[in-house]
């Protein structure tokens, strides 16, 4: 499944959840003395969210751990 296809099957409420943990991490990246990001580690940065997301969604929701 590719990249386009993920996020086309989210709803907006998991877009928006998305998008909020991706200028998060876009954010404090670039806060960090380091070269700008470019347009490869924007996509890596949506990736890897998108992975993480994933996880979490997958994952049982379990109050007692």
């Amino acid at each position: 499944m590719n990249l386009n296809t993920e996020l086309n099957a989210l709803s907006t409420q998991e877009l928006e959840h998305l998008i909020q943990a991706i200028a998060a991490e876009l954010s404090e990246r670039s806060s960090k003395p380091a070269k700008p990001l470019d347009e490869e580690e924007i996509v890596q940065v949506l990736s890897f969210e998108l992975k993480r997301h994933r996880k979490q969604k997958d994952e049982v929701f379990n109050p007692f751990a």
